[in-house]
C-alpha cells in the first residue's frame, strides 16, 4: 500500500503511528479533491429546495469559500465569501456575528498589496462592528482585532508598526 511505497521509496522504515498519519494524510487528500464538487452539488440542489437565501444554503456556499481557502484559491474563496456576506447581510442583518465572519473572511481573501487598503478598510469595519454588537472582550471581536493589526502591520511604515503593536497589546489586556 501507501506506506510500503514510501518505504520502497527510501522515507525509511515507518513505525505503526507513522503509518496511522499518512493514511490520514492520503485519506484527507482524497476527500479534499472529492469535497468541492459535492459542495458545489449540495449548493445547486439547496438553492432549488430552499431558496439561495435560505440558512442553509448561505452555509453551504459559506463552506464553498472555506474550502477554496483551504487551497489558497484566494481569488475564488474571495467571489464565494463576499456573495454570502452580501445575503447574509440582507437575511440576517449587516451586524449578525455570522455576516460579521463573513466579512472578516472577504478581507482575509485579499492578499495582493495594490488592495491592502480595502482589506484594511474592512478589517477595520469588522472590527467596529463586532466591538458595537459583541462586546471589547467577546472572543470574536478579539480575533477581528488581530486580523486588523495583521492587515495594518503589512503596510509596513513606522507609523503601521506602531499602530499594530497597539491593538496587539489591546488583545492581550
Amino acid at each position: 500500500g501507501l506506506c510500503e511505497e514510501w518505504e520502497r521509496d527510501g522515507y525509511g522504515e515507518m513505525t505503526v503511528l507513522d503509518r496511522i498519519d499518512a493514511l490520514r494524510c492520503f485519506m484527507w487528500f482524497a476527500l479534499c479533491s472529492e469535497k468541492l464538487p459535492l459542495l458545489v452539488q449540495c449548493h445547486e440542489r439547496q438553492c432549488a429546495a430552499l431558496g439561495e437565501s435560505h440558512l442553509d444554503s448561505l452555509m453551504t456556499l459559506h463552506n464553498q469559500g472555506v474550502d477554496h481557502y483551504k487551497r489558497q484559491q484566494f481569488a475564488a474563496a474571495e467571489i464565494l465569501y463576499r456573495r454570502c456576506w452580501e445575503m447574509q447581510a440582507h437575511v440576517l442583518g449587516a451586524e449578525h456575528p455570522d455576516t460579521l465572519k463573513c466579512m472578516s473572511n472577504v478581507a482575509a481573501c485579499i492578499q495582493d498589496d495594490s488592495r491592502l487598503e480595502e482589506r484594511v478598510q474592512l478589517d477595520r469595519e469588522c472590527l467596529r462592528l463586532k466591538r458595537a454588537s459583541l462586546g471589547d472582550k467577546h472572543p470574536e471581536t478579539l480575533a477581528s482585532m488581530n486580523n486588523f493589526a495583521l492587515s495594518v502591520e503589512r503596510r509596513n511604515t513606522p507609523e503601521s508598526l506602531a499602530e499594530a503593536v497597539d491593538l496587539y497589546r489591546e488583545c492581550f489586556e
